[in-house]
């Protein structure tokens, strides 16, 4: 499983709790997709499609991630936050990115090109 998240969905629950430090690796994703011009949860709206990462990767996006009190806890210098996931559930059912399988593998790179179809 690949975890995916959206720099529309980091910048989203940092505005629905500006008194939280909201960052990427709270969440532990494995690839994080930059959307200047999207607002919200965007991934909701990619799930049963594919994405393909600078013509070669392929991902299937295949549900919303799930997530659990360890978006809570200290992590490094980022301090433990009850208020992170109560903000998902209320915000978004609980969901923040979306999980994927590999469809076909291949090297991707910081600035390739990103499809959804």
């Amino acid at each position: 499983m690949v975890h995916i998240i959206t720099t529309s969905t980091i910048d989203t629950l940092r505005k629905h709790i500006p008194e939280s430090r909201i960052e990427p690796r709270r969440f532990r994703p494995n690839i994080i997709i930059h959307v200047p011009d999207a607002e919200g949860f965007i991934e909701n709206e990619w799930v049963g499609k594919v994405l393909t990462i600078g013509g070669h990767v392929q991902l299937k996006i295949l549900q919303p991630t799930q997530r659990c009190v360890m978006t809570t806890l200290a992590q490094g210098d980022l301090p433990k936050d009850s208020n992170v996931l109560k903000s998902i559930v209320k915000n978004n059912a609980g969901s923040f990115g979306v999980y994927a399988s590999v469809v076909k593998n291949s090297e991707n790179r910081t600035g390739d090109s990103i499809h959804i179809h």
